[in-house]
């Protein structure tokens, strides 16, 4: 995607000058933060929850075991 926005240099300057707050105010913003986080949280079952939590501490904590 970067080479339709003149490469990644091109692309870093618009992020320079993007403001979201220009389109939206920042309560806009965390209403609709909160509003998809309660509609992924109502989604998720224990299981899914324990599956998730399973895969960080196997990537994320995998070192304890060598180095415990």
């Amino acid at each position: 995607m970067a080479p339709m926005f003149g490469g990644v240099e091109g692309m870093a300057v618009m992020v320079d000058r993007f403001d979201v707050t220009d389109i939206m105010s920042v309560d806009d913003i965390l209403t609709e933060v909160d509003v998809l986080l309660t509609s992924k949280l109502e989604l998720i079952t224990p299981a899914m929850v324990k599956e998730l939590l399973e895969e960080v501490v196997r990537v994320h904590l995998g070192w304890l075991v060598v180095w415990g």
